[in-house]
């Protein structure tokens, strides 16, 4: 898969348009993602710095929340895309689908951010931190941890749309965005550029983009997802 299949624009625009219909619905949704924010900053007040075990199972508890909320969030904008019926309450209707995209973040956190680190701090050791070879190497890291990124950015999406596991979503993923690595750095350019937009007015753009994007990303991944699971794609996968 060479060329583009998907366009950043009509993404955009679907995700424009979507949210013009049910505005107040998406707010109510962002409503929830900032009170569930408030309560896990409140929780850090309260439980004494000298008490990390705590500190950690609050914020695995709230982590477990928050891809419980997007794993939800995710069912109802393939359900709009699908013109399929929507309610409220369906951002609440994917706990097991949120447990396996956790359990999936914390393979590519294990897999990936952890041996970057590991590499920068040996080879600030090796060079006595000299920026010369720091910077091209933290450079070279970046642009392949964006890579990676890049490859398995619907992993969430595929764990709730096609009830996979952690491993076998991130797999999957990474087959299904083969070819596609630049039309998807164009399209998540595009969205950052959307975010920035919705900062400069006074933040509460933000309201706007955050649903924006994901309705976008959700048109993307329909787009990618119906030439993957193609019986033609099939079948040449299995020869």
């Amino acid at each position: 898969m060479s060329a583009s299949i998907f366009s950043s624009r009509a993404a955009v625009d679907f995700g424009w348009r979507e949210f013009w219909v049910r505005p107040w619905f998406w707010l109510g949704i962002v409503l929830v993602f900032v009170f569930v924010l408030g309560l896990n900053l409140l929780s850090d007040r309260f439980i004494p710095k000298a008490a990390p075990v705590q500190q950690l199972i609050v914020t695995l508890l709230f982590m477990l929340l928050n891809q419980f909320l997007a794993a939800g969030w995710i069912r109802i904008c393939l359900n709009i895309h699908d013109g399929e019926a929507v309610a409220f309450s369906t951002l609440f209707s994917s706990f097991a689908a949120g447990c396996r995209a956790l359990l999936a973040t914390a393979f590519i956190g294990l897999g990936l951010v952890v041996p970057a680190v590991v590499i920068l701090v040996f080879l600030n050791l090796v060079t006595n931190g000299n920026m010369v070879f720091l910077v091209p190497a933290g450079v070279i890291l970046a642009l392949a941890l964006s890579y990676v990124m890049a490859r398995v950015i619907f992993y969430v999406i595929l764990i709730v749309d096609r009830g996979l596991g952690a491993m076998a979503s991130l797999n999957t993923c990474f087959a299904m965005t083969r070819g596609q690595v630049w039309p998807i750095a164009l399209f998540w350019t595009v969205i950052m550029g959307v975010h920035f937009l919705g900062l400069l007015s006074l933040v509460v753009g933000i309201a706007v983009t955050i649903p924006l994007a994901m309705l976008a990303k959700v048109f993307v991944y329909r787009k990618l997802a119906a030439v993957y699971f193609s019986p033609a794609a099939e079948i040449e996968g299995a020869s």
